[in-house]
């Protein structure tokens, strides 16, 4: 599945391995995508929410809206 996610994903896999996969089968297959863009550009912050179980738009809402409260 990363694989077609491109070479953020792939990049994304080796950095979170198993965890990302998870994530990943847990979402629409049109969020994966925007999920792995949301991952590469907030990092641990998001992917910490996808783990916690967040759907992926409480986790772009807390990424986008959220930084400076967690700042």
């Amino acid at each position: 599945i990363l694989q077609e996610l491109g070479q953020d994903g792939l990049n994304l896999a080796g950095k979170y391995g198993d965890d990302l996969a998870k994530i990943i089968d847990n979402l629409e297959p049109a969020e994966a995508k925007k999920a792995v863009n949301l991952i590469n550009s907030y990092g641990d912050e998001a992917f910490d929410l996808f783990k916690e179980g967040k759907n992926f738009n409480e986790v772009k809402k807390i990424v986008e809206g959220g930084l400076s409260e967690t700042a």
